[in-house]
């Protein structure tokens, strides 16, 4: 005998409004063969039937026998009332929490509310701690659902049928649980299954127009890319691209970071094919590289754990180095100073005396013809006990400092033209800078400025972001001291530069932008400064 009565409050105004749309669905759904005369006994809504003689202007004084009609009609007896999209609704949240409250507390009778309540305390705004107040009177008890699960995600991607590109992409078997496990990012934190399949449809038409063949992962990270963003969007309209440093993780997530091109292409349609052709080319060659060190990262453990190693497994290591020497120019310089500190250790102890002295020449001679700084911190190895051997330590740094050459060509070919600046942004994406403690030190200042001169906003904005891209990050003190004065001679300039009466006033705004860029990572630096100790009096 128990039924429900279910309503949207979707655009629902007033109260009025509610009890003409629940009287509707009460006796669209009433038995034909009950009496419509008023049943004793039965449980009938006065609340409902209050706000029906309001809204229709039946007058419960002088018109009873309408009123006997209408509210024969309200038996609730065994009933669930069921208000749903209470987010949606444009009924004063304390009238709606009131007309329950009555409903349950006068008429007796069931109520079940649904809601997206995090939709619903931020449509409320200030409004929120008196939903909050009224809820703890009102509500009886509150249970959370979430309907998005690993199954649900499943059959999403298996429904998803277009036949293109990004097929085999969403057939994935990992596919559902980083989907799931991206909605469940605290930065996330969005379960809108329509929002999935729009990020799926979006995902589809970018792949399909790319004019390459892409690699499979580099799909994949396009996909959740997308989703990342469009879950965000979906709880945050206002989500922009702000620079090429910051947004591709706020707008995606620290996993996978949104491309530019892609941004473009969901906010205004404009697809950058040869920017995305780089990006899967870069994306092909990192992967290599990462399962390059991954094969031969027990090879370097091997040699950095050769203490607590078998000497016959130690050997055939260092074979395997002497076999393969072109490993030594794919390791970073650190990584290849720290190895050269280890065979210095094997070989003080008198362990594979051969095979050391074969593999020192090899890593001396990967550094030939590469342009790299040389810093004295970077010695990252194992404290040596024979005077032999820290001698031959000595020799060696003294060989790798006089093959680097710490201001050769560092900024890859750029003349000071906008033109020239991808090679300078490809080896601030390698962190080449980062790993040389130095970038604007590199410059000349004034030919940089005879640049800006020339660049338009979005040229300025260019320029501005690539510093962003090189000292956007917190710890900068800890690799570019060095450039503490370069940036404040060239906040001097800019500042100066303000005044020029050839910038329009976007121009000047930029100019205000990397001002205030340059001085927050001046701040930054200047922060870690050793203390200045203080001056002694003349008496003292």
């Amino acid at each position: 005998d128990e039924k429900c009565v279910s309503l949207s409050l979707y655009s629902v105004a007033d109260v009025g409004s509610l009890c003409k749309g629940l009287f509707s669905s009460i006796t669209l759904n009433r038995p034909k063969t009950q009496n419509k005369a008023l049943i004793a006994g039965k449980l009938v809504a006065k609340t409902l039937y209050n706000g029906l003689s309001s809204h229709w202007g039946i007058d419960i004084n002088y018109s009873e026998e309408a009123s006997r009609e209408v509210l024969s009609l309200l038996n609730l007896s065994k009933t669930l009332v069921i208000l749903e999209d209470l987010e949606r609704t444009r009924i004063p949240i304390l009238d709606l929490m009131g007309f329950v409250n009555s409903l349950t507390e006068i008429d007796n009778v069931k109520v079940l509310l649904i809601a997206n309540e995090h939709e619903l305390k931020s449509k409320l705004g200030n409004e929120s701690d008196l939903y909050a107040k009224i809820k703890e009177k009102t509500i009886y008890d509150t249970i959370e659902l979430n309907p998005v699960n690993i199954s649900g995600i499943k059959g999403i991607l298996n429904s998803f049928k277009d036949g293109g590109k990004i097929q085999a992409t969403l057939s994935n078997t990992s596919l559902p649980d980083e989907i799931f496990s991206i909605m469940c990012d605290k930065k996330v934190d969005c379960y809108n299954l329509r929002s999935l399949k729009y990020a799926l449809q979006k995902s589809s038409d970018l792949v399909n127009l790319l004019n390459f063949s892409p690699d499979p992962e580099f799909l994949k990270h396009i996909l959740l890319s997308i989703l990342a963003f469009t879950f965000k969007k979906k709880k945050q309209d206002n989500l922009y691209w702000v620079d090429d440093t910051r947004s591709p993780a706020e707008l995606g997530t620290e996993k996978y970071p949104l491309h530019k091109s892609c941004y473009d292409y969901l906010q205004i349609k404009v697809l950058d094919l040869d920017s995305l052709r780089k990006a899967n080319e870069s994306f092909v060659q990192w992967k290599e590289y990462e399962l390059k060190q991954k094969s031969l990262r027990p090879y370097f453990e091997t040699i950095f754990s050769f203490h607590r190693m078998p000497e016959k497994q130690l050997e055939a290591t260092l074979q395997y180095f002497i076999s393969n020497p072109m490993i030594f120019k794919e390791m970073p310089i650190l990584d290849r100073v720290r190895f050269f500190n280890y065979l210095l250790a094997i070989e003080e102890h008198s362990i594979c005396i051969d095979s050391v002295s074969k593999c020192k020449p090899i890593i001396q001679n990967s550094f030939n013809g590469e342009v790299f700084e040389y810093n004295p911190w970077m010695y990252d190895g194992i404290r040596l006990e024979t005077d032999e051997a820290r001698e031959q330590w000595g020799r060696f740094k003294d060989y790798v400092r006089d093959l680097s050459n710490t201001r050769a060509d560092q900024l890859f070919g750029f003349d000071y033209t906008i033109g020239t600046l991808s090679s300078v942004k490809e080896a601030a994406m390698r962190g080449y800078y980062t790993d040389n403690h130095k970038f604007v030190s590199l410059f000349n200042l004034d030919c940089f400025i005879a640049l800006i001169k020339q660049c338009n906003a979005a040229q300025i904005d260019e320029l501005r972001s690539l510093f962003l891209q090189v000292y956007g990050f917190e710890n900068i003190y800890d690799f570019f001291m060095e450039d503490l004065p370069q940036l404040k001679t060239l906040r001097e300039k800019l500042t100066l530069l303000q005044e020029d009466a050839d910038f329009d006033a976007i121009q000047r705004l930029q100019l205000e932008y990397f001002i205030s860029n340059l001085d927050l990572s001046i701040d930054k630096l200047e922060s870690h400064l050793p203390p200045v100790p203080p001056l002694k009096s003349s008496c003292e």
